[in-house]
């Protein structure tokens, strides 16, 4: 039925399109591929005396309204002097739509956050359908070039092997995502037991062990939870994505590793073995909930509100207000008493935070071959790069949702202040910003740079310096060296990409349900460890190896 409507909404675009395109394409700039309207030095506004026109492909979220009339986008037009036609896809669905309109020939001269994945570049780049951008960074960047500067390695993150670039990448660079596989733990029933907070796996396992049995929410029921997770599309929310980090680095999302310049697999390894005995001994002593494996999000919610009182002594997720809501909604303020946990040292003394994120969302925005002037187009996106367009698109209006800061105010980062906030987002329908939609350089110093009373005691409370602050005092410090894991983007080929997707689609998967399996108890460690790892070979393991080290060297190896 959700494929059907996707489906429905495609032709009545294309309905709506196909007049546009069949017109001569009135809404295109001027010029061919040869010439360009732009006057302008790169890097200065507007491009040119007389308005230009661009027509771009892109999500209309329900929190936003029209792009043809918002305000964000009206102060763009008169910054650049390009008039834009903004052509909606779908929320839902919109990479399958933006691949029907290609395939049906009917696209315009930008693609933006039209959810197409790298492979998808590649493929329509080798077709002529996207148009390389690499000797337009070169020759025409200013604003992609300063941010460049401030993420070095973002040039060789976004070359494809075949040595062109396709996709403009969007910066979002949200600290506290970097180190995502977070435990929070009750500090009130610390404090009641008389409890440290523990700092190894063996302290960890008597602290669980003591809110089992001490009963420190003090209601006189053993209804106390030690520690749980719950189940969703997000690795973060697992218990084992902490807890295997104290045995082995160990990212949940690939199961692979880095060690001398070769690209390795965890999951078939004793010290990963050690891991899951560990885990599956506080499953089997009710210490840790086998329902972390199975419940969603909701149902994880509901036991960590309990009105009754809190019920949970360790959560895991990479925010605390999925289990025990916001300070302001619960009249306990209950999320206040639960201070992140460190990653604990195994009997090895392995203690990772393992890094999950780099703020870039890769292909964010393509010029395609439909776009008479793609020196325009490349100026338009390469503008959008720029602090104050940024802070614009983002942020939303000036003056009515952010402000400069109030002199000598600091930051979440405690460095000078940047910006501040001055009332939040419609929930639905707003005109006033772009936010999510639009390339930007939201660069990690500029989100931290949010204006913070930093006098208040509540301040260590607040959402935004809760997460900085936990983040960087206790999960960055166990951050591993660089070189040490493998870097979080690995681009294919595209011979590569079908076979690289078959692989790790079987692979992940099988070992995905085996940990389960022996966590919970429904497989042996010892009795059935050999068939597990034997299975690999059948499962092509070394082909998979082969493909990514092959990658890997591409890519990184001359660094």
């Amino acid at each position: 039925m959700k494929q059907k409507k996707i489906i429905i909404a495609v032709l009545l675009i294309l309905a709506v399109l196909f007049p546009v395109f069949a017109s001569g394409r009135v809404q295109q700039s001027a010029g061919t591929g040869s010439t360009t309207a732009v006057t302008a030095a790169p890097g200065q506004f507007p491009f040119s005396k007389d308005k230009t026109q661009l027509s771009v492909l892109c999500i209309k979220p329900p929190y936003l309204g029209d792009f043809n009339n918002n305000q964000t986008t009206a102060w763009l037009e008169d910054k650049t002097n390009v008039h834009v036609n903004y052509i909606h896809l779908p929320y839902d669905g919109s990479r399958a739509a933006a691949n029907l309109l290609i395939a049906a020939g009917e696209y315009p001269d930008v693609l933006m956050d039209a959810g197409l994945s790298t492979v998808d570049a590649m493929n329509y780049g080798s077709q002529g359908i996207i148009i390389p951008i690499t000797d337009l960074i070169k020759q025409q960047s200013y604003w992609f070039n300063e941010a460049i500067k401030q993420v070095p390695d973002l040039l060789s993150i976004i070359m494809m092997p075949d040595g062109n670039i396709y996709g403009f990448p969007n910066v979002n660079q949200a600290f506290h995502t970097f180190y995502n596989n977070k435990a929070w733990i009750n500090q009130n029933w610390l404090t009641k037991l008389n409890l440290k907070t523990p700092t190894t796996t063996d302290e960890f396992y008597q602290v669980l062990k003591a809110f089992k049995t001490q009963d420190p929410n003090g209601n006189g029921k053993a209804d106390e939870i030690p520690m749980m997770g719950y189940n969703s599309s997000n690795s973060y929310t697992f218990p084992f994505g902490y807890l295997l980090n104290s045995f082995v680095y160990f990212n949940p999302d690939s199961y692979l590793g880095l060690s001398n310049g070769k690209v390795t697999f965890v999951a078939n390894t004793e010290d990963y073995r050690a891991g899951l005995r560990y885990m599956a001994q506080l499953v089997s002593e009710g210490l840790l909930d086998p329902a972390s494996f199975t419940q969603n999000a909701a149902q994880a919610k509901q036991i960590g509100t309990d009105p009754a009182g809190p019920r949970i002594g360790v959560f895991t997720d990479f925010v605390w207000w999925n289990f025990v809501e916001y300070n302001y909604n619960m009249p306990d303020k209950r999320a206040d008493f639960y201070p992140a946990l460190p990653p604990l040292k195994g009997p090895k003394g392995v203690q990772y935070s393992p890094v999950k994120g780099n703020g870039l969302n890769l292909d964010w925005a393509h010029i395609t071959d439909h776009c008479k002037d793609p020196v325009l187009a490349f100026r338009w996106l390469d503008a959008l790069y720029n602090q104050d367009v940024t802070e614009i698109m983002q942020f939303g209006v000036k003056g009515l949702y952010w402000d400069d800061p109030t002199p000598g105010a600091l930051g979440i980062n405690r460095k000078p202040a940047l910006w501040q906030v001055l009332q939040p987002f419609p929930a639905e329908g707003d005109t006033g910003s772009a936010r999510n939609v639009f390339l930007g350089n939201r660069y990690s110093d500029l989100r931290l740079g949010q204006q913070t009373d930093w006098s208040s005691p509540s301040a260590q409370y607040d959402q935004e310096p809760k997460l900085y602050m936990e983040t960087m005092d206790k999960y960055y410090p166990y951050r591993p060296a660089e070189g040490s894991y493998l870097p979080l983007i690995i681009t294919h080929t595209i011979a590569e990409s079908s076979e690289i997707a078959r692989l790790s689609d079987q692979i992940n998967t099988y070992t995905a349900e085996n940990l389960v399996a022996f966590v919970t108890g429904n497989k042996n460690l010892d009795r059935d460890w050999d068939s597990y790892v034997a299975e690999f070979q059948r499962l092509d393991l070394a082909r998979y190896l082969q493909l990514k080290q092959t990658a890997y060297d591409r890519q990184y190896g001359s660094k």
